[in-house]
């Protein structure tokens, strides 16, 4: 029982913590409808069951990791990097707030579900995209720590949906989008 209790812990925590590498945006048509109907986005907006909205919430995971790597293997400046991962996170951050929302209305068999959908989700960066951005994040980590910590943000980016963990790890932040 111990041991199924800590596996479950385990896993909601590391769903929750490592996952999330949200990048949407930076692309003209998202810009043109204010980062909406793109990606996860449509997703989100058509999903109302617990595990369409998990799904949803791990579809801007896996946007944003892709997004953020993509950008990245450009290797631009230390600023226009700076500048194209905060537009991405910020972007993923609104969209997983509005998914957060719902999710804090659910009931827990409902959260449970939905956070099973996310985890499940996740996995769908590829380990050649993650590999990649695991050394990009280390490249710029060397150049600017600063950088290299908010590169990193994308990877644990799913808390924004999971308000528990936004407001215990990054309180200034659940303030910052009206979370109590």
């Amino acid at each position: 029982m111990l041991i199924h209790t800590l596996s479950r812990f385990r896993a909601t925590t590391l769903l929750l913590l490592a996952v999330p590498l949200v990048f949407m945006a930076c692309d003209k048509k998202a810009d043109a409808d204010g980062g909406k109907k793109e990606g996860g986005d449509k997703a989100a907006a058509a999903a109302e069951s617990p595990k369409d909205l998990g799904a949803a919430a791990a579809k801007i995971y896996v946007d944003t990791v892709t997004k953020v790597t993509a950008a990245l293997e450009k290797k631009p400046s230390v600023d226009d990097a700076r500048k194209a991962v905060t537009e991405l996170l910020d972007a993923a951050k609104k969209s997983l707030v509005e998914i957060g929302k719902k999710r804090e209305a659910m009931k827990a068999g409902d959260r449970s579900n939905f956070d099973r959908a996310m985890m499940k989700g996740m996995r769908g960066v590829s380990g050649e995209t993650f590999s990649k951005f695991g050394k990009l994040q280390m490249e710029y980590q060397k150049q600017d720590s600063k950088l290299g910590t908010l590169i990193a943000e994308a990877n644990i980016i799913t808390q924004y949906a999971a308000f528990e963990l936004l407001k215990k790890q990054k309180p200034e932040e659940a303030k910052k989008y009206g979370i109590k």
